[in-house]
Formats: C-alpha cells, sequence, structure tokens
C-alpha cells in the first residue's frame, strides 16, 4: 500500500527541492564572494613588513634543506610547467569536443583566456614586491599574486570540473583529481624555492583562481538557466 502525502505536505517531500533554496548560480557567486573578500584580507595582512620577513625566513629553511634531488625537481616544474598546463587543457578541452558541447567549449575558453588580464588587474592593484633575496630563475614584475600559479590554479580548477562532468568511474576521478591537484601544489612549491614568490603570493593565488572559477560558473549557469526559460 502507497502512502500519498497530503497536498499540504507535498513540498517537504526529499525529492521536491526546498522552498526558496538558493539556485546553482547564487550558490556559486555566494562562494566567489566569500573567496573574494578573503583575498581582500590576505592583502591587508601581507602588509605588516613583520610579515615579508617571517616569510622570508619560510623561502630561506626551504631552500638549506639543501638535497639536490629536490632543487632538480624545482628547476625541471620551472621549465615543464607551462607546456604541462597546456597538455592538461588540451586534454580537458576534448570532453566537451567529443561530445559535441560547442556551447561548454566557448565557455571553458573564455575562463581559461580570463587567467591574463586577471592576473594583471590583480598585480597591479596590489603593487607588492617580490622576495628581497636572489631568486634562482628570473622574474619581473609585481608578485601579488604569482602568476604562474594563478594559471595553473585556473586550468586545474577547470579541469578538475570536466573530469567530474565525465564518465569515468568515481576512482579514476579520484586519481585524476590528486594528480591534477599535485601539479598546482608543485608549481607553487617551485615559485617559493625559486625564491620567485612569498607563500602568502602563493595562497593568494589559489584563492583568486577559485574565486574567478567560482564567477564564471555563477555567469554560466544564469546563461543556461536563463535559455532554459526562454
Amino acid at each position: 500500500m502507497q502512502l500519498e502525502l497530503p497536498a499540504a505536505d507535498r513540498s517537504l517531500h526529499p525529492t521536491t527541492p526546498w522552498p526558496g533554496a538558493l539556485s546553482t548560480s547564487k550558490r556559486f557567486l555566494i562562494l566567489s564572494w566569500i573567496l573574494g573578500t578573503s583575498l581582500l584580507i590576505l592583502a591587508a595582512f601581507v602588509i605588516n613588513p613583520g610579515v615579508e620577513a617571517q616569510e622570508l625566513v619560510l623561502i630561506k629553511k626551504l631552500r638549506s634543506i639543501g638535497h639536490a634531488q629536490l632543487h632538480g625537481l624545482m628547476l625541471t616544474m620551472h621549465r615543464i610547467q607551462t607546456p604541462l598546463l597546456v597538455l592538461v587543457a588540451l586534454v580537458a578541452f576534448a570532453f566537451p569536443i567529443i561530445r559535441r558541447q560547442w556551447r561548454l567549449v566557448g565557455e571553458s575558453a573564455a575562463l581559461l583566456i580570463g587567467a591574463a588580464p586577471l592576473n594583471f588587474i590583480l598585480k597591479t592593484a596590489f603593487h607588492r614586491t617580490r622576495p628581497a633575496l636572489e631568486p634562482l630563475v628570473s622574474a619581473h614584475g609585481f608578485g601579488f599574486p604569482s602568476g604562474h600559479t594563478l594559471s595553473a590554479g585556473i586550468v586545474v580548477g577547470w579541469a578538475l570540473c570536466m573530469t567530474l562532468r565525465s564518465s569515468l568511474a568515481w576512482s579514476s576521478r579520484l586519481c585524476l583529481g590528486v594528480a591534477l591537484m599535485g601539479i598546482v601544489a608543485l608549481v607553487g612549491l617551485s615559485r617559493i624555492y625559486l625564491g620567485a614568490h612569498y607563500v602568502s603570493d602563493i595562497l593568494a593565488s589559489c584563492i583568486a583562481s577559485a574565486c574567478w572559477i567560482s564567477l564564471c560558473m555563477a555567469y554560466c549557469d544564469t546563461l543556461r538557466s536563463r535559455s532554459l526559460a526562454a
């Protein structure tokens, strides 16, 4: 015997959306606001000269480890990070292209292209100099946030979204997710080790990339909702 919920109570059924529930676009918008606020708080915190002094100590301690393997890994990561990220982006682009999801291809391209102007705007706005020590690689311009880590965060974050949307088994998605996050971690660590950035520069890049992805997701979801409603 199947029980029917009274008409007045059907809105509380688990399969029915909760009244007044936030849409996906609004959730992403709130997330981007939280991340953006966190970035501003971090920027205000690192202005303190004492913070930079402490971060310089961290960089020197990291370098003092002195393992040849670590030094080689950091330099190798510096050399291959750009082609590696291009490879990740091309592989991730294959998912919507194979499925002929051209709108998703366009949205993805816009998200990735936005990384360069976003990096320029943030560096110019915060105007923070790089660590006051001899870098192991050439580094120019302002340091907050790290452009390399910001690009890695946006490319990897977008690739993670494509991975979650794929039909791969959860175990495969998990392995891919860990590998992708490892790329961001290595890029960020290499920028610190090589003396190009402070730790807070790397943290700011991760926050900024997540904020940008959230904003793009909110905008794209809004466009989809409007097209479905039309």
